[in-house]
């Protein structure tokens, strides 16, 4: 069975899992010192017949006896009751880690078959960017809002992608392939997507005004 290290006071980002799909050649690397694994009532089957250490689901729990059944899989399962329709269930989730004092998360599984839940999915996150440092994990990529002040170190080459949410004023950045000094993105106008890390070392970037969401490509794992 596949678990997680426990690391005390919340030190560790965790994670939350939503029932679409899922990089799983994330997860073991994420997982190795997670402190919480969270789950979405539709993903924790998915998970827990993976041999994966579920510590909380979260849903409406429309259905008894599919909770009965997710505890007979891992009795040590707790569970968290959120009948809430104003909120869709990732922000449930995300509500949830903030009340309980979680100042970190990565979140995977939010992304599936429907563009809208997608849309209302990235939407719900940009509402708590300034309540807990969040990043969207996908098979190939790596996506979080801009925080105040952004320096990273990168390997040449590396995929940067700028995207407003849905606006961006004054857009700078240094070290990129294609050079962004005070530009302004907006959706439906222009983005700043498929830019790459021009030399190994420091990428800085900062805005004057709006979000601005960073997608980093990650290499594949196996």
């Amino acid at each position: 069975m596949s678990s997680h290290h426990t690391v005390r006071d919340k030190q560790e980002p965790a994670l939350l899992i939503a029932n679409g799909h899922i990089a799983w050649n994330r997860l073991d690397e994420l997982l190795e010192w997670s402190p919480l694994v969270l789950a979405l009532d539709g993903a924790a089957r998915r998970l827990i017949e993976r041999g994966i250490k579920v510590d909380w689901i979260l849903g409406d729990f429309d259905s008894e006896q599919q909770l009965e059944a997710l505890l007979q899989l891992q009795p040590e399962l707790k569970w968290h009751h959120a009948p809430d329709q104003n909120h869709n269930d990732l922000e449930k989730g995300l509500m949830w880690l903030c009340q309980e004092g979680h100042q970190a998360c990565h979140i995977l599984g939010a992304d599936g078959g429907r563009s809208d839940h997608w849309l209302e999915n990235i939407s719900a996150c940009m509402k708590y960017r300034d309540s807990i440092n969040w990043q969207w994990i996908g098979t190939e990529d790596r996506m979080y809002p801009l925080p105040p002040a952004f320096k990273k170190f990168y390997e040449a080459g590396v995929g940067i992608g700028l995207i407003p949410f849905p606006e961006a004023i004054g857009v700078h950045a240094t070290n990129l392939q294609w050079p962004v000094a005070g530009l302004n993105f907006k959706l439906g106008s222009n983005t700043g997507s498929s830019n790459a890390v021009a030399e190994r070392g420091w990428v800085e970037i900062s805005i004057e005004s709006g979000a601005l969401l960073v997608v980093e490509h990650l290499p594949l794992t196996d």
